[in-house]
């Protein structure tokens, strides 16, 4: 995702950061701003109702996507899994095929319905 013709970088910590400026981004184009969190609108979960978990590695789809999947094989009674592939159609139809994920969603433009429904996200920096 690094495109020297941006503006701007918002990046999640000085670990992403760095990895910007080692790949020629200059210095005053990258701010860290964390994660953007909102809670307002959140119910708390009833004690017996499942959790929302998303497994996302951003719209290239790519990292330990599928292994972290198929480790959560052991909760997945216990969670509803969400796993969005992004452009990723393979991973997405491979994924499809178990039934480990409740849903699994390739790229969107809405992923602030995803993250509402999500109590837990696994998101996978990949450099």
């Amino acid at each position: 995702w690094i495109n020297k013709e941006n503006d701007l970088y918002f990046v999640p910590n000085n670990e992403v950061k760095e990895i910007l400026i080692n790949n020629n981004i200059q210095n005053h184009k990258v701010k860290v701003t964390g994660i953007p969190i909102n809670f307002k609108n959140k119910k708390p979960k009833k004690i017996n109702e499942k959790l929302g978990l998303l497994v996302m590695g951003g719209g290239a789809g790519i990292g330990y996507i599928k292994d972290i999947v198929y480790n959560l094989n052991s909760i997945k009674d216990l969670t509803n899994i969400y796993v969005l592939t992004g452009n990723n159609y393979n991973l997405k139809k491979e994924i499809e095929k178990t039934d480990i994920a409740k849903k699994v969603i390739g790229y969107t433009d809405n992923i602030e319905s995803i993250y509402a429904i999500s109590d837990l996200v696994i998101c996978l920096l990949v450099t």
